[in-house]
């Protein structure tokens, strides 16, 4: 009669244990969930608020299932087989396909067709690549951005625009001033941009000094006067995968509550060792 008692003890105890260990994955897997979510929430709004930022690349996200452990066998448990722990992580990455190019008819904007970036100077000296060429001439006759970016020219110096005489910049980045030759704007490319560089404010910077530019070769890529490229973020589409996103965390929350109302059914019902 005890053994029996101890038997019918012991296989509540690996019950509870089982159905602890299931909860926990459970609860954590969709804790996971709720953070890559979260994190995906913060990019697509990043998207949106830059919609209408020229040159502007957005962000795009994709899920990977990541192995963390597993839990070990319970003794005496019907539920006795080792069950794998894996969690979503986000990865997030720049997409850099071309953007609508539309007319601004100014002279000192232009966008490219074609995979490259023009080349801007911090005032620390360091080297930005950017697709927003809505570009100004400052009171110093420097073409520069909105930041007060120099562009630089591909003879190394900054792109100077002296006097007040209209200027024309032809497709391969060639800028005269009547029929004064003022320099040519620098066009670089990378062989993988998504992998070479990191967006910062202004445009992208190399994310080691292994990834170097590349010279562009002539008539792969269009320099286009009195354009400029707009982002390639579609705003309806972004605000689509917002709702995905919401339905999904309100899914996760639930998930947890239901996990959670479980465990104290179980502990209720196989927590006593009577």
């Amino acid at each position: 009669m005890e053994l029996a008692k101890d038997r019918k003890k012991e296989n509540k105890i690996g019950i509870l244990i089982a159905i602890t260990s299931i909860v926990d994955i459970g609860i954590y897997q969709s804790a996971s969930a709720l953070e890559s979510l979260q994190n995906y929430q913060d990019i697509i709004s990043s998207n949106i608020s830059a919609s209408n930022v020229p040159g502007f690349k957005k962000t795009e996200v994709s899920y990977e299932a990541v192995e963390a452990g597993v839990y070990p066998k319970v003794t005496g448990s019907a539920l006795s087989n080792e069950m794998p722990a894996s969690f979503a992580t986000l990865k997030g990455q720049l997409n850099f396909s071309q953007g609508e190019v539309i007319q601004t008819n100014s002279p000192s904007d232009v966008a490219l067709r074609g995979n490259g970036f023009f080349v801007l100077n911090t005032m620390e000296g360091d080297a930005i690549y950017t697709r927003n060429g809505k570009f100004i001439i400052n009171n110093e006759g420097i073409l520069v951005n909105n930041a007060g970016h120099p562009v630089q020219s591909t003879n190394g110096s900054v792109q100077t625009i002296p006097g007040e005489g209209e200027i024309s910049i032809d497709r391969n980045g060639a800028v005269l001033q009547g029929t004064t030759p003022l320099g040519e704007l620098k066009v670089v490319f990378f062989e993988n941009p998504a992998e070479n560089l990191t967006k910062v404010d202004g445009g992208f910077v190399a994310k080691d000094e292994e990834a170097r530019p590349n010279p562009v070769e002539e008539g792969t890529i269009q320099v286009l006067q009195g354009f400029v490229e707009n982002s390639n973020v579609k705003p309806i589409k972004e605000m689509v995968n917002m709702i995905q996103v919401s339905r999904a965390y309100e899914v996760n929350t639930k998930v947890i509550q239901a996990m959670d109302s479980l465990m104290n059914k179980a502990i209720n019902t196989l927590g006593s060792t009577r």
